[in-house]
């Protein structure tokens, strides 16, 4: 009788353990949706939406020790239980192949996903959920790239073979300029030097600057194999790649091109006459640092944040590193994208519709401010110049990205996907914003290039051919600048071995889809 009076305790229990559980499942937590503090815009989107359900966010922390801070507000805000899943950009690849392996994906995928050909691949086997199933709520997203705005092309460019939009890309998160030619104004001035304005000019000045300093090698890089990357855009060329010929409305292939011939001209004149640095292609760069902050090189080309990275190291009085003109004839700069297709997916479950509304939050300003200056008076405040003043860092300190994702766990790769423009990324420095102004001292951006995506077979061949191509020309590079083999027949014999290699049919697979996307 006890043992019957136990068996029907028991039960009794389990049952009520069962009951409650049910009543809250395991992908609901409860969520503090009591605000107290201000947010930005939403663009329409009503919040909260939630009721407790979890949200799991994959994400790449650099500082190996990211805050949860910021998800907590999100979760707040939205009434999700936000989870960031935060791993080390090393093994962001590894990891997600991993839970792709299990079926166990996380909620958002903003990291180790692969290029936008893997994506969409990834989502024709059934891994993502399509954004364009769920526009009718996003709000935010619409906005931004709906069909009077300047980014819809991303629905044709974007699309898996389906039709459909999988990629949630990151709006506008580029300056207008991130990268360029520096050089040591401080050297120029002392010796009346002008900038250059040329290819001709600019080597005219290498020469000066040569004569002058007979033991330097006045031009430096650590670009290694790249090179011809970072000079190529004033040319009007991409190394290693296709390019788009505004005027003849159609793609070329860039290393056949006339125009990569001059350039290999050019820098093989400047090797000969030691204006380059014979170290080009293997300056690490802790090497490359010490020559441009020691004195022993004077240009170079790299990001803007070195202007100042290399004042403050260098114990040269008068020290001045400054952004200067490009080289190429074109004397154009980059035009950096203003979205990125390195951005983000949702998994294909049960969440995929509160996911997409998270998603569509990040796009709005409230969530751009949330994720990249935080909350007003708690993270950040707004200064007299309406910059984003970070709070709890020294005073004078100058805030990195870093800083805010390890102290805040804002800006972490994969968890954001619109920048707020007042934000520590777009709040120069004096030598930096001069560097912003420099399309008005030259000849402007250079015009971007179409988006094309392919699909199908097509993505395996592009890739084939192309990586077959740059990897035989940057040993064509190398052998030219340094002059084993260089000029005329070399160049040809170079063309010849393109074509071998399948340049004309990348040429005319770019050309095809372009046509078929109808840009």
């Amino acid at each position: 009788m006890i043992t019957m009076k136990k068996t029907i305790c028991l039960l009794l229990a389990l049952i009520m353990i069962f009951s409650l559980a049910a009543c809250n499942p395991d992908n609901k937590t409860s969520v503090n949706n009591n605000l107290d503090f201000e947010i930005g815009d939403t663009g329409g989107l009503k919040v909260p939406f939630g009721n407790g359900e979890t949200i799991k966010m994959i994400g790449t922390d650099e500082t190996n020790g990211a805050s949860k801070y910021i998800y907590e507000k999100l979760s707040q805000i939205t009434g999700l239980n936000v989870e960031p899943m935060l791993i080390p950009v090393s093994t962001a690849q590894e990891k997600i192949r991993v839970l792709l392996g299990s079926g166990d994906l996380p909620d958002v995928i903003g990291a180790g996903v692969g290029g936008l050909s893997t994506i969409n691949e990834l989502a024709m086997q059934g891994a993502f959920a399509a954004v364009s199933d769920h526009l009718d709520e996003m709000p935010n997203f619409q906005r931004l790239f709906g069909k009077d705005s300047d980014y819809n092309y991303i629905f044709k460019s974007c699309a898996a073979n389906d039709g459909k939009l999988y990629i949630l890309p990151i709006y506008e998160m580029q300056r207008r300029v991130n990268l360029g030619m520096l050089y040591r104004k401080d050297i120029f001035d002392k010796h009346g030097l002008t900038m250059w304005n040329s290819p001709e000019t600019f080597y005219q000045t290498l020469k000066k600057l040569k004569e002058l300093y007979p033991e330097s090698y006045p031009l430096s890089s650590k670009q290694g194999a790249a090179l011809l990357s970072s000079y190529a855009t004033a040319w009007g060329i991409k190394a290693y790649n296709v390019y788009y010929d505004e005027g003849a409305k159609a793609w070329k292939y860039s290393d056949t091109d006339p125009k990569m011939k001059e350039m290999l001209d050019f820098f093989n004149k400047l090797y000969k006459e030691e204006l380059l640095d014979p170290e080009f292609l293997t300056n690490t760069q802790p090497v490359w640092t010490k020559k441009m902050v020691n004195g022993d090189s004077f240009i170079s080309f790299d990001w803007i944040g070195r202007l100042d990275m290399f004042v403050s190291q260098s114990t040269i009085p008068g020290y001045d590193l400054r952004y200067a003109n490009p080289v190429g004839p074109n004397q154009t700069i980059e035009t950096l994208p203003k979205i990125s297709n390195a951005g983000t997916v949702v998994a294909k479950n049960d969440n995929s519709a509160l996911t997409m509304k998270l998603m569509d939050f990040l796009y709005s300003d409230a969530g751009a401010e949330l994720m990249t200056c935080g909350v007003r008076g708690e993270t950040f405040e707004v200064d007299e110049n309406g910059k984003a003043k970070y709070l709890g860092f020294e005073e004078g300190k100058k805030i990195e990205i870093t800083d805010l994702a390890e102290k805040y766990g804002m800006w972490v790769q994969g968890t954001y996907t619109r920048v707020d423009k007042r934000s520590c990324y777009f709040n120069f420095t004096e030598r930096e914003q001069e560097a912003q102004d420099w399309p008005e001292k030259c000849k402007g951006l250079e015009p971007a290039d179409p988006v094309v995506n392919f699909t199908g077979d097509d993505v395996a061949e592009v890739s084939d051919i192309s990586g077959k191509l740059s990897k035989k020309f940057e040993e064509v590079m190398f052998k030219y600048i340094v002059g084993t083999e260089t000029g005329d027949a070399a160049w040809e014999k170079w063309c010849e071995q393109a074509k071998k290699l399948g340049s004309d049919r990348l040429v005319e697979l770019y050309n095809k889809r372009h046509k078929e996307l109808g840009l």
